[in-house]
């Protein structure tokens, strides 16, 4: 959680907080963030050009990862007697979707877990729409209900994806903020504007970009209609090797006829191809699957099971496409309030600004993590701090005054004592009993 009063004391642990559990109690060891890479990431053409969006392509035959190409669709396009229609773009290496709706659609487009990575295994799957996402393990990972709805909140994650021998290793990053409000209440434009202005960009030039205010008009002008409104874009960056994603979303949801309440909400996906290499063996199925095409998952390095009871059944003969890990995930909340519909209140400029600063540190640090668990632990570079006892001021002067009284009497005795009571017990006794 991330305490805007807090966030220099969270600063200085982020080593120790994303370190955590990795090395053996009482050694005194510490993630730099720093990691020898020498396996760099590899991409290819374009296995598809035409109806596709932005992707990292792997291999020819069609493996490629993507920001979830279905979020701004609803799982049902017909619902309640209205029809969500096509309003999205996808071509060349991009996609785009500018879409004005009834609200019967927004409870589902709400509930949608922002950022799940897709993962596209080949051409002969993806054209009959059978590709995979990296979902959220509900036991230990709070993205699977805070990714969703409303509140805002970042996550970023390590994961790798492993075909025959080819492992390839993904960086992401998903930040997410949102602002409610009540029935009766409408949002107010100036707290809209600030909303979207501030997560457009830390630059107040960048700010007064044209689009980002057309943005804000089709949001109020779909209040004032009573309808839902969302616009977004993906695209290719970081010469093909990284994949962006962003979606501005007013909705208004409804139960039965009846609206609850208002969320707008913004997210940003940033999928990053970091490391590509060959392995020695390629991953074997953990079981059998008859009836889909299915994959093994793995979660920091352990494979715990595979997709194949939730997959639809395959078209022809199943294949096992190959595995998945999640290496590391790292989930931050408490970035604002997620009931207001106050800007500054729903996110808090002095985290926005933290989680912005410290972005690098974090991810350098989870892509060590990753490492650690799920790659080769060689490869990263730790600290070995040295331990020091901590004394409190009063204890110190304490053992100083201790230390001062023994010195004083000592001196008193040598100057002041006869001879014979400034030598030894054993000398004491002797020269007593003589006398």
């Amino acid at each position: 959680s991330l305490d805007s009063g807090q966030l220099q004391d969270v600063e200085k642990k982020i080593p120790q907080i994303i370190g955590a559990d990795l090395f053996v109690p009482g050694l005194n060891y510490t993630l730099t963030g720093q990691v020898t890479n020498n396996d760099l990431p590899e991409i290819v053409a374009p296995a598809r050009e035409r109806g596709v969006g932005a992707r990292i392509w792997l291999d020819s035959d069609g493996l490629s990862v993507s920001p979830d190409t279905g979020s701004m669709v609803p799982p049902n396009s017909a619902l309640d007697g209205e029809t969500f229609e096509p309003c999205w773009i996808f071509d060349n290496g991009s996609a785009a979707w500018n879409c004005t709706f009834n609200n019967v659609f927004s409870t589902s487009l709400i509930a949608t877990v922002a950022g799940k990575p897709e993962i596209h295994w080949n051409n002969a799957t993806d054209t009959v729409f059978d590709s995979r996402y990296m979902l959220p393990n509900r036991e230990d990972n709070i993205w699977f209900s805070l990714g969703g709805g409303g509140g805002s909140a970042l996550m970023n994650q390590v994961f790798t994806i492993t075909k025959e021998k080819r492992r390839h290793t993904f960086s992401q990053s998903t930040f997410k903020a949102t602002m409610v409000t009540t029935v009766g209440t409408p949002f107010a434009r100036e707290e809209v504007t600030d909303l979207v202005q501030r997560t457009w960009s830390a630059n107040e030039t960048e700010r007064k970009n044209p689009l980002a205010g057309r943005i804000v008009d089709s949001m109020m002008n779909a209040q004032d209609r009573k309808v839902s409104y969302q616009f977004g874009a993906n695209t290719a960056d970081n010469g093909n090797k990284s994949a962006l994603q962003s979606n501005w979303g007013f909705y208004t949801a409804e139960s039965n006829g009846t609206t609850m309440y208002s969320l707008i909400s913004i997210t940003t996906t940033n999928i990053t191809l970091i490391r590509s290499e060959t392995l020695s063996d390629a991953p074997k199925p953990i079981e059998k699957c008859e009836r889909s095409n299915f994959q093994n998952e793995a979660f920091g390095g352990k494979i715990t099971r595979t997709d194949c009871a939730g997959s639809r059944p395959a078209r022809g003969k199943p294949e096992f496409f190959g595995q998945v890990d999640t290496a590391v995930v790292m989930v931050a909340y408490g970035l604002g309030n997620g009931r207001s519909n106050i800007s500054a209140q729903s996110l808090n400029n002095d985290v926005l600004t933290w989680v912005r600063n410290n972005s690098e540190t974090l991810e350098s640090l989870l892509v060590a993590r990753a490492y650690t668990v799920s790659i080769d632990p060689s490869l990263v570079q730790i600290t070995v701090d040295k331990l020091t006892v901590a004394m409190s001021r009063l204890q110190v002067v304490l053992s100083c005054l201790a230390l001062l009284l023994a010195i004083v009497l000592w001196l008193g005795l040598m100057i002041f004592a006869d001879a014979h009571w400034a030598s030894s017990l054993m000398a004491n006794l002797i020269n007593t009993t003589s006398e």
